[in-house]
């Protein structure tokens, strides 16, 4: 029996190892928002590399990149600073994470002059949020269901929103975690990522297990002014099939190993 357990464990310790990711954080699931300038040339046309959303500012330190995928842990990536916003305008940062899983999240239209605003009563078709503190670095899901969005300051941005998440008094959080934060120069990120820019590059992960097992799903980010907009496309992983095959197999090894032993 012992040696049956000790082949099993090490069967399924090589089947681990096997994961390899595509990149250093993973899958690149990022979705092009399909909102561009070609008038100014810094604007990407399919990527969201060097683009910001049409008519904003066109600088790095604005700039949204990618959303990356590395089994339940989702990566953000850009040129904008996620604990400190942009120098200078300290009321432009972060949002929240927003999470559809149903493909029913929707754009909203209604703001139309600038100035922070909120909306209650709507998710926009999001079932998930994730309550970022880039203070503490540290976060919370929420269901989300007749909840308060916080919409983004610009009106002529609207397509970014929403912006971020303000809990009700009597929310409780499904599922928290510690944000993973780094920092890397242009040279890395173009080595990894395939990244331009002129400035440091930071990468927040969290983690998506509170989803489960190949949930499909959509996520959104956008900062405080809505200067630009990030969207991402993955599916969680599913059980190897390879890991149960061999689980199952112990455990019928390990089934007639106690047979036999109690004969």
């Amino acid at each position: 029996m012992r040696k049956i357990v000790v082949v099993l464990v090490v069967l399924m310790s090589a089947t681990v190892f096997t994961i390899k990711a595509d990149v250093a954080y993973g899958t690149n699931i990022t979705i092009f928002d399909g909102q561009k300038a070609d008038s100014n040339t810094w604007y990407s046309s399919e990527s969201e590399d060097n683009e910001v959303e049409p008519g904003n500012v066109a600088a790095q330190a604005w700039d949204l990149e990618g959303f990356f995928l590395d089994g339940f842990n989702l990566t953000m990536i850009g040129g904008f600073d996620f604990i400190k916003g942009v120098t200078g305008y300290d009321s432009f940062t972060s949002g929240d994470i927003f999470i559809d899983t149903n493909g029913s999240y929707s754009v909203d239209s209604a703001i139309s002059s600038n100035g922070w605003s909120t909306e209650s009563n709507t998710s926009y078709g999001y079932e998930y949020l994730i309550d970022l503190d880039f203070t503490g670095l540290s976060y919370k899901v929420y269901s989300l269901s007749d909840q308060t969005l916080d919409m983004v300051f610009y009106g002529q941005n609207y397509e970014s929103n929403p912006w971020r998440f303000t809990p009700a008094s009597n929310a409780g959080s499904i599922a928290e975690g510690s944000i993973t934060y780094t920092s890397f120069t242009d040279a890395t990120a173009l080595g990894l990522l395939g990244y331009n820019g002129n400035n440091t590059h930071y990468a927040a992960t969290v983690n998506l297990e509170f989803l489960g097992h190949g949930q499909g799903f959509t996520t959104h980010f956008t900062m405080g002014c809505g200067n630009d907009l990030m969207y991402g496309h993955g599916v969680t992983p599913a059980p190897e099939p390879a890991s149960m095959i061999l689980m199952g197999i112990g455990m019928i090894g390990i089934g007639f190993g106690i047979r036999k032993k109690t004969k």
